[in-house]
């Protein structure tokens, strides 16, 4: 005898070699059989507006349950490694516009003769004008957000990929240049 089982979307009883394997659910199987799942996606393709608007009315419909379900994710292993996965995409896509030539620190040569500063992890945006913690203030973004917010810019002018000592050397000097020592890391 066969094993059946019921499609949630079109509530037929078909055989399970219908359904797709899952992890996650009880029985192993998804709940929508695979002419269904075909059906969806075709049907998101052609109604992307009408699907946003239906995917939002599912999401609203229980806001905190969603959000519970959020958190949770994003404290897992997988949600942890797909959050770092995401940070790299952003830090790698805007370090490519800034950096021309490959991924290095812009000042390492000058600072550093015959040392490229390549270490991704201690690479960050660098606002050629000195003025980074007020410019992040005015937009109320800072963190890794502030890769996302570049890139929905059209990566604008005045910025460049720098390497932590690089970007201290340059704090510190802009201070001096200026005479504004109230940031300044060691108090006067």
């Amino acid at each position: 005898m066969a094993i059946t089982k019921r499609c949630g979307r079109c509530k037929q009883i078909k055989n399970i070699e219908q359904f797709n394997e899952l992890k996650s659910p009880k029985n192993g199987f998804n709940s929508n059989c695979k002419t269904c799942i075909i059906y969806y996606k075709d049907w998101v393709k052609k109604n992307p507006e009408k699907a946003r608007k239906k995917q939002k009315r599912w999401y609203i419909s229980d806001l905190e349950k969603h959000r519970e379900d959020a958190k949770i994710y994003s404290h897992s292993e997988k949600g942890q490694q797909q959050i770092k996965q995401r940070i790299f995409v952003l830090k790698n896509t805007v370090f490519n516009h800034y950096s021309p030539g490959g991924i290095k620190c812009a000042l390492s040569e000058a600072n550093h003769p015959g040392y490229d500063c390549i270490d991704f992890e201690v690479l960050s945006i660098d606002h050629v004008n000195g003025n980074g913690a007020n410019h992040r203030r005015e937009i109320k973004v800072s963190g890794n957000r502030f890769y996302l917010w570049l890139i929905q810019h059209g990566f604008p002018e005045g910025y460049r990929v720098l390497c932590y000592n690089c970007q201290q050397k340059e704090k510190i000097r802009l201070k001096l240049l200026t005479g504004n020592r109230s940031n300044h890391p060691t108090k006067y």
